[in-house]
């Protein structure tokens, strides 16, 4: 027994030491670097509520839009804010909803898109979404974990799973400690990006349908200003709206395809139910936010940020 003691602490020691690396490269998977050089500007769109096929779907008017704008002046790249696919998600890599409402209508631009996961997703199977980032019919889709974090240009980005699997039912489970805890040590980490930006599919606050999250606002808000994040974009609610609280932008972009609904203005917010996308345009000394309808035109005041 003595003479197999040494091989039983190496056997120990390199199941360790294999959990510790496949801890650090689960950690390290969720941050992209950056993908866009940090001293250029950045031209970005996002919007979420989108993948819908039916008769009254504005999927292809808002893609549409969003093509023009491109080919006036390019766009370098792309989030998604969450509900990628209705009713359910995809099923697979076969699912159709791949081709129908996304392919056909975003491969065009030539870019790569940073997508969130909604409630929507849950209903079908999120991990094809991350996986199918590596499908060989893939040119535009990044999404390397459920929540992950990039730099682009001057921007640091912060893509979050908002929903994790609550499927947007009334009694939500708290915002889960694990990714909490990944946001506090990423936002502390120091870094040359000038702006930040977090984004998820569900608001922290908001007019429409849904109304405030008291889940992200336990969690997630006093992060947000701790860390003095210059904006929040959010989806879930069919409408565009925004709104300034203690120096922080609060977008919400969901009007990228499925029918919008009323909203009702609070706080001080504009609010317009209308189908749409946001415009992102980031410098070293300036940030513009421009929420922009079908035909191109502001729904909302833009928001321009100095530094």
């Amino acid at each position: 027994m003595l003479r197999n003691a040494p091989i039983a602490r190496l056997s120990r020691f390199m199941v360790l030491l294999l959990a510790s690396c496949l801890f650090v490269f689960a950690e390290t998977s969720r941050d992209l670097g950056v993908i866009h050089p940090e001293n250029r500007p950045l031209r970005a769109v996002a919007f979420g509520d989108f993948g819908y096929d039916d008769h009254n779907s504005a999927l292809p008017e808002v893609s549409n839009a969003i093509f023009n704008l491109h080919q006036r002046t390019p766009l370098d790249l792309g989030l998604t804010l969450g509900d990628n696919f209705y009713p359910r998600g995809v099923k697979s890599f076969d699912d159709p909803h791949w081709k129908n409402e996304w392919r056909r209508h975003y491969d065009r631009l030539g870019i790569r898109f940073y997508p969130t996961l909604g409630n929507h997703d849950y209903q079908g199977n999120p991990q094809i979404q991350v996986d199918y980032t590596n499908h060989p019919d893939n040119t535009s889709w990044r999404m390397p974990d459920r929540y992950y974090t990039f730099t682009a240009g001057p921007v640091r980005f912060f893509a979050l799973d908002t929903d994790e699997g609550t499927l947007g039912f009334f009694r939500s489970r708290p915002w889960s400690d694990a990714q909490r805890d990944w946001l506090a040590a990423e936002l502390a980490r120091p870094t040359n990006a000038k702006w930040t930006i977090v984004y998820g599919h569900h608001p922290i606050y908001s007019s429409g349908h849904h109304g405030d999250s008291k889940r992200l606002k336990e969690k997630l808000l006093p992060l947000l200003k701790m860390h003095k994040v210059d904006a929040y974009l959010a989806g879930h609610e069919h409408d565009m709206q925004h709104l300034e609280m203690e120096g922080i932008q609060y977008i919400i972009a969901g009007g990228g395809g499925k029918d919008p609904r009323r909203v009702s203005v609070k706080g001080g917010a504009c609010a317009v139910g209308a189908n749409g996308f946001l415009e992102l345009e980031a410098s070293a000394q300036q940030l513009s936010l421009r929420l922009l309808g079908i035909d191109g035109q502001e729904l909302c005041p833009a928001v321009v940020l100095t530094k």
